[in-house]
């Protein structure tokens, strides 16, 4: 959890001599390790793949509670990407009591800022159940990551003056945890300085905290579309604000939106009226550049070649046509070319 390279391989290590015994038990937790580290930014590779391979192990061998916890990253991970259904979805272990404290409490998180994204109402229910979790002993990393849901939803209300309160016990953690970071990011949104750099956690939140995430999140193409539209806010430039506005209207996430064009506004800046026609016109809520990729994919262009004809990185390609095939309910590329003609999408 603290990114030194020497972890994951170690965990690697671990699964495999479990399988190999048959320590059933042991194998569950080193999946739940090795994805607890996968989802993290910036090194995904294989993420879905270990999760797929875990739930699957999980199954075999019914193992309810690591299957649980599985599904709760699995939600955590999909918000980061910014596909909302999907993680709302693998939040569904909320609805199971058999659940373990840790895997509830990734579930409520998971679910209750779904809904402070979009500006649902009823989230913070969700989110103080989350909170109220944390008097069971659980891990300072798991306790530190809950702290960040209430710092954003109440930044989402315009409640800046209450972030202090509701995060500084959180914010008091361990400097070298994502959630810490993450955690330090929100408060710096709310106008909050902590006195910490680039050192205060790790991936994408290290950026942002040193002025550079605007930039650099873009390049580095760490999946995190809403974070970099929030980056955008504070960044105080137009230009990309105006971007922002755009990203967050398409992802549906109104309340940041809202704040996007408030800044835009006090700049003197024109505010863009509304989604973009063709986002709001497809029946099946394509973005505008999953209508970019869908007639590539069409075509029969594999990942690579839509990535090379579009300027963007094979792994954003990759997720851009698993948002579609999740979105026009269909199981292959094949079938999603055949829904997307008879919807009229690619023509």
């Amino acid at each position: 959890m603290l990114g030194r390279p020497e972890g994951r391989p170690k965990l690697e290590r671990a699964l495999a001599i479990a399988r190999e015994r048959g320590l059933e038990d042991c194998a569950g937790i080193g999946y739940m390790g090795l994805v607890e580290i996968a989802v993290a930014p910036p090194d995904r590779s294989g993420v879905d793949q270990l999760i797929a391979e875990g739930l699957e192990y999980c199954d075999a061998h019914d193992l309810d509670m690591h299957a649980h916890y599985l599904f709760g990253l699995r939600a955590l991970l999909e918000l980061d990407r910014a596909a909302w259904d999907a993680a709302a979805e693998s939040a569904v272990v909320i609805a199971d009591r058999r659940a373990s404290p840790d895997a509830r409490l990734t579930a409520l998180v998971a679910l209750g800022l779904v809904g402070a994204r979009r500006g649902d109402p009823g989230v913070w229910k969700l989110l103080d159940e989350a909170l109220a979790l944390c008097d069971i002993p659980l891990g300072d990393v798991s306790c530190t990551a809950v702290a960040v849901r209430p710092a954003e939803a109440l930044w989402l209300e315009g409640r800046d003056g209450e972030v202090a309160t509701a995060t500084d016990a959180g914010a008091g953690r361990s400097q070298r945890s994502r959630g810490c970071g993450e955690l330090l990011s929100r408060r710096h949104l709310a106008g909050i300085d902590d006195g910490r750099g680039p050192d205060a956690g790790v991936g994408p939140y290290a950026l942002m905290l040193a002025g550079q995430w605007p930039t650099r999140l873009r390049v580095a193409e760490l999946e995190c579309s809403y974070e970099a539209a929030l980056a955008a806010i504070e960044s105080g430039d137009g230009a990309l604000l105006e971007s922002a506005l755009v990203e967050l209207r398409e992802l549906g996430a109104r309340p940041a939106a809202a704040i996007a064009g408030r800044r835009l506004r006090e700049l003197g800046a024109k505010v863009p009226r509304g989604p973009r026609p063709r986002t709001r016109e497809n029946p099946v809520g394509l973005t505008g550049r999953e209508l970019e990729v869908l007639p590539l994919l069409a075509d029969g262009l594999r990942n690579a070649e839509i990535a090379e004809r579009l300027v963007l990185s094979e792994k954003t390609v990759d997720h851009h046509v698993s948002a579609i095939l999740r979105k026009l309910d269909a199981r292959t590329r094949t079938q999603a070319a055949a829904e997307a003609a008879r919807l009229g999408l690619t023509t």
